[in-house]
């Protein structure tokens, strides 16, 4: 009943029917290429439908102006009977979206579950502490008028999203996890036969494998100043952006952590 009532009626609905349906038209699959999702009552509330979400599909505008007003019978034996390729794939899709009414909500279950044994282990460190939905965060970004992101949605989480300034000079750190190379020491040809060995050392001169570093190269067909990420080898022959390097020319600007940073 939570997605029934309160402040966020209709986003919570959306959302989780949204996430039930794959984000796709539940009738075509997307096949009338109409990217408007609309919620229809697959029995109609002008034919005693309720709003209940084992009554409601997210669907294409096409799709649901196709079915008007029609109960769930007749409009499957109307796509039966026509020949229209569009309609051949509603026919094949309307009956699996029937079975997936019913569907059972164990998944937001346990979810939920864990959701607030997070939150209870996350209050015993006396931080502030806000809980949101994903309709919440949908409602308070659109209510602001912000473009969908995934670091606006962030911002708008919780119940002082609905407060957020963002200039549009602002810039986004990105941070991607890259690890820390590979654990293999030994190399191997196609029939499995040892050919190669990695060193046991992980550094030389200074400098390891996923190092950022710039390079300023005075002379030579890569005259000029690269930055990007190195493959050290044991000898002053290191791999920069796809040619060798020299490491006398390399200044570092980030130790290899298993991360790599960006503005964005």
């Amino acid at each position: 009943m939570e997605y029934q009532h309160g402040t966020l009626f209709g986003y919570e609905v959306r959302e989780y029917l949204l996430e039930k349906f794959g984000h796709q038209c539940a009738y075509c699959g997307g096949a009338s290429g109409d990217p408007v999702l609309n919620v229809d009552h697959v029995i109609p509330r002008t034919r005693g439908g309720s709003d209940r979400v084992s009554n409601l599909v997210v669907v294409c505008r096409t799709c649901n102006e196709a079915k008007g007003n029609r109960m769930p019978a007749e409009w499957l034996g109307a796509l039966q009977a026509s020949a229209r390729p569009l309609d051949r794939i509603r026919a094949q899709r309307f009956p699996e979206a029937l079975k997936r009414l019913s569907q059972p909500l164990r998944d937001a279950a346990a979810v939920n579950t864990v959701r607030w044994v997070i939150v209870d282990r996350l209050q015993h460190l006396g931080l502030p502490l806000e809980r949101g939905s994903g309709g919440r965060t949908k409602r308070n970004r659109a209510g602001q008028g912000y473009p969908k992101k995934h670091w606006i949605d962030a911002a708008c989480t919780g119940a002082s999203g609905d407060r957020v300034r963002l200039e549009p000079a602002m810039r986004v750190l990105q941070i991607a996890a890259t690890g820390h190379g590979t654990r293999r020491r030994c190399g191997t040809d196609p029939y499995g036969f040892p050919v190669r060995h990695a060193p046991a050392a992980k550094s030389y001169q200074g400098f390891r494998t996923g190092d950022l570093v710039r390079a300023r190269i005075p002379r030579g067909k890569y005259a000029g100043t690269h930055v990007g990420r190195i493959a050290i080898r044991h000898r002053p022959s290191f791999r920069l952006n796809g040619f060798d390097v020299h490491p006398k020319h390399l200044q570092l600007l980030q130790r290899s952590d298993g991360y790599a940073y960006s503005w964005g």
